[in-house]
């Protein structure tokens, strides 16, 4: 849905929250940003707004929200490769991150390879291919 509205609803079906109904905002500018927020249990803050955000510079105002206006729901950041450091760590430790990098060679996997990710010498995460999660197009056809 991004490119086409600011903001929907629809139900996560991405990472451990799937099945969670969800506001997803795409535009920090939209309406839900700047009157309030509706009853959703879930607020998914997407690349576009989360880019948005860092690209403005100022955190302070989501800190308060998150203090007061939300903090009673569960937040996700989906956050591009490359752009986590940009968000402050105050924030990073309220908030659930989707952290999200392509790689079109990851479909070329069989189910039973395994992929790495290293963040440091000798740190780093494995997980095999078939125990993630796979979404496919029909997860997000419920989207409002």
């Amino acid at each position: 849905m991004i490119g086409y509205k600011t903001h929907w609803i629809g139900n996560e079906c991405e990472g451990r929250l799937s099945d969670i109904e969800t506001l997803f905002i795409g535009d920090i500018d939209c309406e839900p940003m700047q009157n309030g927020w509706v009853a959703e249990n879930h607020v998914y803050l997407c690349s576009p707004a989360v880019n948005q955000m860092i690209e403005r510079g100022s955190w302070n105002w989501f800190f308060d929200l998150l203090q007061n206006g939300l903090s009673s729901k569960i937040i996700t950041l989906e956050v591009p490769a490359g752009e986590l450091h940009k968000i402050p760590a105050q924030v990073r430790n309220m908030v659930h991150i989707m952290y999200m990098f392509h790689d079109k060679d990851f479909g070329l996997l069989k189910s039973n390879d395994s992929m790495k990710v290293v963040h440091g010498e000798y740190q780093l995460h494995c997980t095999t291919k078939c125990n993630m999660q796979e979404v496919t197009p029909d997860g997000y056809k419920h989207d409002k």
